[in-house]
């Protein structure tokens, strides 16, 4: 299972829907594979549990400045670690989000929009 744990009100819907939509928009916005795994690396080494949602957002709107990532791109990845941290959610769930962005990024083709996993699907199995 994907997200053993997912508390409050996120769900699975909304984990793959989100991680679909930025996926498409990294892929779009030319980001590297290897800006996504700086983020996964933020993610296991600062902060603890719940704070490194926090130095995510701040290291992904830092990309942004330095043009590594998209503005846009790295403001929606800021709003879903925001709403991950408002939702008492931690390290593990941020970490497995990372990973199935990058699956989804990794597996869309190139110019390829998509603003939900349905989406995603459709495209990949045309």
């Amino acid at each position: 299972m994907l997200f053993c744990v997912i508390v409050m009100s996120l769900d699975h819907k909304w984990f793959l829907d989100t991680a679909a939509r930025l996926a498409s928009l990294a892929k779009n916005g030319n980001v590297k594979a290897s800006a996504l795994s700086n983020i996964q690396e933020v993610l296991l080494s600062e902060g603890d549990d719940r704070s490194c949602l926090l130095y995510a957002i701040a290291f992904v709107l830092r990309q942004a400045g330095r043009k590594v990532i998209p503005y846009w791109t790295a403001k929606e990845f800021a709003s879903a670690f925001h709403e991950m941290y408002k939702n008492n959610l931690t390290r593990n769930e941020a970490i497995r989000f990372i990973g199935l962005v990058r699956w989804i990024f990794e597996a869309l083709p190139q110019r390829s929009r998509v603003s939900n996993f349905d989406d995603f699907i459709k495209t990949s199995i045309r």
